[in-house]
Order: structure tokens, then C-alpha cells, then sequence
């Protein structure tokens, strides 16, 4: 009857709104590319969202990256899988290696800080292995070895005071602070090289000034 066909042609009709309803609703649902940690949360509930919208940001914590501003003079001699050496206040007396997996094409201008209208580059590390302590923001210091060398005598770069007639660091001889000539060999942002004038166990004031 006609009755029947008006009450069957609605019924399709609420089958395929059921059905784009259920399309729409499964479309809605965020699958994560990887497994990892929600770091922040960008949208409340129930906010209405368009596309390309960040709603969450997440984070894989067992593969910790460290992104270092190298000097535009020093990035020469940065190559990808060099090792690092990673410390930091944050991690008090921890350390940990890392290996440098990119250096960015683009230099650019620091903006802020001391160093600011230097030209720098960014040099991507991966740590070799998680440390609990390490949040992702954190600062650290990293010291990358761009030659390998074993059994080599290093002095903080503070600690190494030139003058005209060359390089002294000051020792704790007996009690009392002695001027000690030094040559010097490989630096880094952190450390210097002493290639004579020093031996193991000598005592050296890492702060003379």
C-alpha cells in the first residue's frame, strides 16, 4: 500500500543518514602515527575543530633529540655520526652519548643572548640511550668530538689564560696557585686540549679570573 511504501522510503532515508553519520564519526578519530607520550594538549573537549587544527603534540621520550647551535666557523668540522658528549645541570652528574644525525643546509641570526647577531647553524643529535631525568625543553651542554683521540689530557676553556708570551693554566702546587705554561691543541665550546705542560693529577683552578 502507499502507506507502507511512505513508511519504507523513510526508513531508507534514516539508513543512509545512519550511514553517513557512522562515516563521519569514524573519520573524527585521531590515530597516532607512532607510539609515544602526549606531551601537551592543544583543544579542550568538545571544541569544534577544523582541518589541519593541532590538537595534541606528542613525543617518543626513548629517542631524545638535542638540537645545538653551532658557531659558523666551527660547523666545518661537525659531520653526521660524530659522538657527542651530553651533560647538563639538569642531569647533575649524569652523562650520556649522543650521535650527530643532521646538520641543518640554512644558517641563521641568533636573535637573543650574548651571541646575538652571530650566525649560527643547527646540528641535530640523537641520544644513544634514554635518561630519565631529560624532559623534552630542557637545556643541555654538548661537547662533540670531531677528532678521536685516546688518553688525552682536557682542561676546562676557562682555565686557559693567554698572554703575549702564550698559554698558562694556574695549578695548586702545595697550597698555593702556580703560574704553568701550557700548548695547547684541540678546543671546543667547553674544553681545551693540553698537548704539554700538564699531567694527570695536577690540580688546576678551572675559574682563575
Amino acid at each position: 500500500s502507499t502507506d507502507i511504501a511512505s513508511v519504507q522510503a523513510q526508513i531508507n532515508q534514516l539508513n543512509v543518514k545512519k550511514a553517513e553519520l557512522t562515516k563521519q564519526s569514524s573519520q573524527s578519530t585521531v590515530v597516532a602515527p607512532f607510539t609515544g607520550t602526549i606531551l601537551k594538549v592543544d583543544a579542550k573537549n568538545g571544541q569544534a575543530v577544523t582541518k589541519g587544527t593541532e590538537i595534541i603534540t606528542m613525543g617518543d621520550l626513548s629517542k631524545l633529540q638535542v638540537v645545538a647551535d653551532i658557531n659558523e666557523s666551527d660547523v666545518k668540522d661537525i659531520q653526521v655520526g660524530q659522538k657527542a658528549l651530553v651533560t647538563g645541570t639538569s642531569m647533575g652528574k649524569e652523562k650520556t652519548e649522543a650521535t650527530v644525525t643532521r646538520i641543518s643546509p640554512l644558517a641563521t641570526k641568533i636573535q637573543k643572548g650574548e651571541t646575538t647577531g652571530k650566525t649560527k647553524v643547527n646540528v641535530t643529535l640523537e641520544l644513544d640511550q634514554a635518561v630519565s631525568v631529560l624532559k623534552p625543553g630542557f637545556n643541555v651542554d654538548v661537547d662533540i668530538m670531531i677528532t678521536n683521540k685516546n688518553n688525552i689530557l682536557v682542561v676546562p676553556f676557562q682555565a686557559v689564560v693567554n698572554d703575549p708570551s702564550g698559554s698558562f693554566v694556574w695549578v695548586v702546587e702545595d697550597g698555593m696557585a702556580k703560574k704553568r705554561p701550557v700548548k695547547t691543541g684541540t678546543e671546543s665550546d667547553l674544553n681545551v686540549e693540553i698537548t704539554s705542560g700538564l699531567n694527570e693529577g695536577d690540580s688546576v683552578i678551572s675559574s682563575p679570573s
